[in-house]
């Protein structure tokens, strides 16, 4: 069985549905986003143009993370926290600070780096769904039962990491996960 990974980008109350298949085998779990390095192309005292081959095409999807340049290129390194992101363009804003020279080695810091997810509130939407806690992934037949409309809080650091899901329904199943820190 192929195993899929859910990413959530770790904003406390962030939405992620998600619809696992059984035709595909696929199960869902939570991983932490994890850290981003790049290199700008170009850069003013409020923007910086991140890394095409690496940077989401979703407007305001690094909103709130935090950008630090490092590195001679830097000039001194500086952190700020992104204010607003457009994604066509791959252009961040952040507050004023000193201007990069543009190919500025950055990094990427998601939100409540460092922290873990204290509970998640699992609500099914549509068909039931199987799962399980102890890492390994259900079946159509083996794990938990969540039918459709129910909602289950899951709490502790170590089920997060291991909770799996799998649809029952052919595709058709899919829920929704709100993340607290």
């Amino acid at each position: 069985m192929t195993t899929g990974t859910l990413v959530f980008d770790g904003d406390a109350g962030f939405f992620e549905t998600i619809a696992p298949t059984t035709a595909k085998g696929i199960t869902a779990f939570l991983l932490k986003p994890t850290k981003l390095y790049g290199t700008s192309s170009a850069n003013d005292t409020t923007t910086i143009t991140l890394q095409a081959t690496i940077s989401s095409a979703v407007d305001n999807y690094y909103k709130g993370w935090t950008i630090q340049t490092y590195g001679a290129a830097a000039g001194t390194p500086q952190s700020r926290v992104i204010s607003s992101y457009v994604g066509s363009t791959l252009v961040a804003t952040v507050p004023v600070w000193d201007n990069p020279t543009d190919s500025c080695p950055y990094v990427l810091i998601p939100p409540f780096e460092g922290l873990q997810a204290l509970e998640a509130l699992i609500d099914v939407e549509t068909y039931q769904v199987r799962f399980r806690l102890d890492g390994v992934d259900p079946t159509s037949t083996v794990g938990h039962i969540l039918p459709a409309g129910a909602s289950y809080i899951l709490k502790g650091i170590a089920d997060l990491k291991k909770i799996r899901f799998i649809d029952t329904a052919s595709g058709a199943s899919s829920i929704k996960v709100t993340v607290f820190f």
